[in-house]
């Protein structure tokens, strides 16, 4: 009965992200071990995304380089014109609202912490299918 737990707790691909050191041994699930970014991002090929919601719609951008963002002093003026902008961030897609419903309820969903419909369909649609696998 006992392996049959320690099977089902294995059950989720999450496991060995959470508990990397013990996942070839019996887990100790009050001590959890969480990994550092670095090996959590590099299980998942991807590039990260930044959404911005403005009153007329969605928009996702690519960061082009996490390292500028790392290594500025002011991260106002790294983003003061559009031109400098430019630089760090690039426009992926623009998801525009239907019409002031749609956007009032858009931002109703994100104070009360939930996903509006137009912005589970545009993240589907960007997300890479190798990614959601791997999810």
């Amino acid at each position: 009965m006992r392996a049959q737990n320690s099977a089902r707790r294995l059950a989720s691909p999450y496991d060995t992200i959470r508990y990397p050191i013990y996942r070839n041994k019996r887990l100790n699930l009050k001590k959890k071990v969480q990994p550092p970014l670095a090996n959590f991002y590099s299980l998942f090929n991807f590039n990260m995304l930044v959404l911005f919601e403005t009153s007329a719609g969605y928009a996702v951008f690519k960061l082009l380089d996490e390292k500028k963002l790392k290594e500025t002093q002011n991260l106002y003026a790294d983003f003061e014109s559009p031109e400098k902008a430019a630089k760090v961030l690039k426009l992926i897609s623009f998801e525009k609202f239907d019409d002031t419903t749609q956007a009032l309820a858009a931002a109703t969903a994100t104070v009360e912490g939930k996903i509006s419909k137009p912005l589970k369909k545009l993240l589907k649609r960007l997300v890479n299918p190798d990614v959601q696998e791997q999810l």
